[in-house]
């Protein structure tokens, strides 16, 4: 049983040789808080005391080896362990026993066998015994000490007192103590006036004589004056350096140096200086004062820390970069700070990086090196280096330098690391590492040479190259070892003989001169790629003689199949124009003219599988009007979509409004899109097409969508390679339009690609960057905004999700009406908080926030928003009524994509939304000619099923219950049999789960049957 530290009332360890009492006491002391450990013998014991710090141990007499009463003996001998209380526990009850425990320092005696609340009670007894002998023991050497320190203090004052008289006596100049007047009021002046000026000192006190200020020149009074108030104000001490008329009408320069006296309410009592005379210093002086300035000029320039420290260890100066390398002890970097008080405040704002163990080790060493000079590397925690180097003055100071050698320190490490690295890719790369120096002894072999090569490291370091790389001999012995050639490939020997063909790659080695100290190099055995490359490249040969046979053969058939052709489809046309033909002659006609047609096709697509096969087919580039190409594809395929009763849609870019010249191969381009529209009607016999093309610069997007028959999974893959027809291999065709189309694509610089699901459609599409040859068409394409925008194109993943937070309902409002019928899907939430909440389940695309809202604004969420992985991608847009720059920024910076300013800017906003979430949008623009064929609904007769039946299955299908929408289905099928195609197709689109088409249909059947039994009625 243990017990954290923070409820643990004290450690106990137990010492006895018997594992019951062991146990015992363990489990009764755990208990009740006391953290146990056990010992069941002396070596356990001291083992335990080593490493562990007890407050008490329970210690058994009677063990082996070393009784308790020795143990005991050697507790009290170590400083270490002499406090801790010792109670015994024994079997011994002669009162002699007790009084050689006592003797031996034990605190307390217990007889065996032991009551537990006795054992318990004396355990706490003692522990509190002990705390309070600890907590006196601190207390009187606290006391001690403050004792020590104020005689040594009086003592020390007396001693001062001393030293101030006779320094006062003594001094080459005065002491004062004055008014803070004009007069310069003197309350108490030394013995030393006389000398200084001429006059007593009885002459200037309470101005007796004269006032002191006015043996000073008049012009100097007001600036005077004004330094010692400004000094006073700020509670420093002033400095004064002024002219002096004496009595005998000599003029000498004084320096004064005077302080405010304050007392305890902080009113100014007094002021108290010193006066000296400096005429003899002054020139010396200013030349020490020039000679001062440059060289604090100097050193505030140098770019390193500078600081010297007086001999009592005081900061006497430091330069600008020494307290921006101590920034964060700023107020340690003031004249006047101890040296050890500048390193502890360090420690103690977390500057140095040291731990709290360690730090009192860390502050002697660096004390020492203060005192004694030296250099030190000292690391700090906001992963700056300094270079620490310090050295005693003869006037017993320090001067102390401190360079930031951060970017020394980061080289090295990536120094390191690079090696670190070398010696990696060196060890763990399949390729050779040799090195030799330039009398071509072997210097490093690692151990992909040992298995390429075949010998050891041992059998060649110090060899020369030359000896076992045989095939190298004839360059070494013909060209310098300086003039190796940095790539080649050759054959070489290994050591069991075998010859190989090896890539080699070699570089000089410098040394620090700049001068060629060897050579490294990287070696693969590239024999088996050789070989393989050797009978790739004979197969292809082979290949391509092969594929000059089959073109001549194809051309050869080509010409020998279109010769009878011609002939074939000529005549045909001819007598089809015959009028006197019979119904069935004309039948017989149309079938060789189709037959005829369909074998030209087939022979002209192999042709130009042929042509692209072979790379000689080459795309014949010019003008080319884009927009009647694509509007008479259009035509073309409305006749067929109405052919086969499907709607036809045609969309396409604003620029097609336009006469639009673009640079293209269009023979090409409406080869493939005839191609894609022809299979689309083709595999589709119930439903719409859609065929689209949009313009994003400098490309254009040609897409085919239908609702056909699909292509299995399993032929997506294949779908572009020849002869691949999908499932539906009953329809005519080579198999190659799509692999025609899609090689044509990759030529005009796109790529076709598709996605199908079986049962639902196609979907074909590809780009080509097809220049536009008269710009003036891109001017007049007009620029989306809110009047001409009436919807967007929804992507793969369905419609578009949008979050509005704000905590103001009608804004909310605002958005969610101009949004909601643009086919965006759209929920609210009032604050942060419950965007947080909604998000989770909502999933948004977008979330349009305000900034500033209750509970947690816009940011803040922003910035939990993004934490969250399912929201690093979401586009989040900051919609708020401010317009400064920096709350932008902030947005930003707290993770918005874009930041929208009040009141709503529709087309900035749809602008941004086209931009971040790649929206096409839908106009309300000619540019979208639809061709709609509406689905023919089967007609009611007398014979139709009744109002009723058809109100039975509506309401199984607008349920979604298809199972029994299917079983009331076969009844209607054995009670109507002359509705038959009307409920095949309703089984048809039920089995096809077309829900809508199956609603919308029974819908119309319904209101028709309704209005069938009105007028009957009637």
């Amino acid at each position: 049983m243990t017990h954290s530290s923070a409820t643990v009332k004290a450690r106990i360890l137990v010492i006895d040789d018997k594992p019951a009492n062991l146990d015992l006491l363990e489990r009764v002391l755990e208990r009740r808080g006391y953290e146990v450990k056990l010992a069941d013998s002396h070596h356990s014991a001291f083992a335990v005391l080593a490493t562990w710090q007890t407050d008490l141990i329970l210690l058994d007499i009677m063990m082996p080896e070393v009784d308790g009463y020795h143990v005991c003996e050697q507790l009290k001998a170590d400083p270490k362990t002499a406090e801790i209380p010792v109670i015994f526990l024994s079997a011994l009850t002669e009162m002699f026993d007790k009084v050689k425990a006592f003797a031996v320092g034990g605190v307390d005696y217990i007889t065996k066998p032991f009551q537990i609340a006795e054992v318990v009670a004396r355990v706490e007894n003692h522990i509190k015994i002990a705390r309070l002998q600890n907590s006196m023991r601190e207390h009187n050497q606290r006391l001690q000490q403050e004792i020590h320190d104020r005689e040594q203090a009086e003592q020390a004052l007396n001693k001062n007192q001393r030293y101030l008289d006779t320094l006062i006596s003594n001094l080459p100049g005065v002491v004062y103590r004055r008014r803070n007047d004009n007069d310069w009021t003197m309350e108490f002046i030394s013995e030393g006036c006389l000398a200084l000026t001429g006059y007593p000192a009885s002459a200037f006190l309470d101005n007796t004589e004269r006032t002191f200020s006015a043996a000073i020149p008049e012009e100097y009074h007001a600036s005077l004056w004004q330094t010692i108030q400004v000094a006073l104000a700020e509670r420093r001490p002033f400095q004064l350096m002024y002219p002096f008329l004496t009595c005998h009408g000599e003029q000498r320069w004084l320096w004064e140096k005077g302080q405010g006296i304050f007392n305890q309410a902080g009113e100014l009592e007094a002021l108290e200086g010193f006066i000296q005379d400096v005429s003899n210093q002054q020139q010396a002086q200013q030349a020490l004062d020039q000679t001062r300035q440059h060289l604090m000029m100097a050193l505030e320039t140098v770019q390193d820390g500078f600081a010297y420290f007086d001999a009592q260890d005081r900061l006497f100066f430091c330069n600008r970069h020494f307290q921006q390398l101590y920034d964060k002890v700023a107020e340690h970097t003031q004249i006047g700070t101890h040296f050890e008080a500048f390193l502890r405040n360090g420690l103690a704002s977390d500057l140095y990086q040291t731990d709290p163990f360690s730090a009192p080790r860390w502050l002697e060493h660096r004390l020492h090196l203060h005192r004694n000079g030296g250099r030190l590397e000292q690391a700090l925690n906001d992963g700056r280096w300094l270079q620490i180097t310090e050295q005693r003055t003869e006037d017993g100071g320090y001067v102390s330098l401190h360079i930031d050698i951060s970017e020394h320190k980061e080289s090295e490490s990536r120094l390191r690391q690079l090696n670190q690295k070398l010696l990696f890719f060196i060890h763990e790369t399949p390729l050779a590492y040799i090195e030799w120096d330039t009398a071509l002894h072997i210097t490093h072999w690692n151990s992909a040479a040992e298995r390429i090569f075949g010998y050891e490291a041992d059998e060649v370091l110090g060899h020369s190259l030359t000896q076992f790389i045989i095939s190298l001999s004839n360059e070494v012995e013909n060209v310098a070892p300086t003039k190796f050639r940095s790539h080649y490939t050759t054959t070489n020997q290994t050591k069991d003989e075998r010859q190989i063909i090896c890539e080699w790659y070699n570089t000089p080695l410098v040394g620090e001169a700049g001068e060629i100290v060897g050579f490294a190099a990287l070696a693969q055995d590239i024999t088996q790629r050789y070989q393989t490359e050797q009978a790739l490249k004979n197969a292809k040969e082979q290949a391509e003689l092969a594929n000059r046979a089959k073109t001549a053969f194809l051309a050869n058939m080509s010409h020998e199949l279109r010769t009878p052709l011609n002939g074939i489809l000529g005549y045909a046309q001819v007598l089809l124009k015959d009028h006197e033909l019979q119904n069935k002659q004309r039948q017989g006609l149309e079938v060789i003219q189709r037959s005829g047609e369909h074998l030209l096709t087939l022979i002209n697509d192999l042709l130009d599988f042929s042509r692209i096969d072979s790379g000689r087919l080459e795309l014949t580039l010019g003008e080319v009007r884009l927009d009647e190409v694509l509007q008479d594809i259009v035509d073309l395929f409305i006749m067929r979509a109405n052919q086969k009763r499907l709607s036809f849609h045609y969309h396409a870019s604003p620029l097609l409004q336009h006469e639009l010249l673009v640079k293209a191969d269009g023979r090409r381009l409406r080869q493939v899109l005839l191609n894609l529209l022809s299979n689309a009607v083709k595999f589709t016999e119930q439903g719409s097409l859609h065929f689209s093309v949009t313009y994003e610069a400098p490309r254009f997007t040609f897409s085919v969508k239908d609702s056909g028959c699909g292509i299995e999974n399993e032929m997506l893959a294949n779908i572009f390679l020849p002869f691949q027809q999908g499932q539906h291999r009953h329809v005519e065709g080579t198999g190659l339009g799509l692999a025609i189309s899609h090689r044509l694509v990759s030529l005009m610089g796109g790529f076709l690609q598709v996605e199908s699901t079986v049962k639902q459609g196609s979907h074909f599409w590809f780009s080509l960057p097809l220049p536009i040859l008269n710009q003036h068409a891109i001017d007049l394409l007009p620029a989306p905004s809110v009047q001409n925008i009436s919807g967007y194109r929804l992507p793969d993943t369905g419609a578009i999700k949008i979050l509005l937070v704000d905590d103001h309902a009608q804004n909310r409002r605002l958005l969610e009406e101009f949004l909601q019928p643009l086919g965006f899907l759209v929920q609210q939430a009032e604050n942060g908080l419950q965007a947080l909440q909604k998000a989770e389940v909502f999933l948004p695309d977008v979330i349009i926030m305000d900034v500033r809202m209750p509970e947690l604004d816009g940011l803040h969420c922003t910035q939990r928003l993004r934490q969250n992985p399912l929201f690093q991608k979401t586009v989040i847009f900051i919609f708020s009524a401010s317009a400064f720059e920096h709350e932008r920024q902030q947005a930003l910076a707290a993770g918005c994509n874009s930041f929208l300013s009040k009141p709503l800017e529709a087309d900035l906003l749809l602008a941004q939304l086209a931009q971040h979430c790649k929206i096409e949008w839908r106009y309300q623009t000619r540019a979208a000619t639809v061709s709609v064929l509406p689905p023919v609904l089967p007609q009611l007769d007398e014979s139709s099923l009744p109002a009723a039946a058809i109100q039975a299955l509506f309401h199984q299908a607008r349920i979604g219950n298809v199972k029994a929408l299917l079983t009331e289905l076969e009844g209607l099928l054995e009670m109507y049999p002359n509705a038959l195609p009307l409920l095949t197709k309703i089984q048809e689109l039920a089995n096809n789960f077309e829900m809508a088409k199956l609603k919308e249909l029974l819908q119309t059947l319904l209101v028709q049957a309704e209005t069938k039994t009105a007028s009957v009625g009637e």
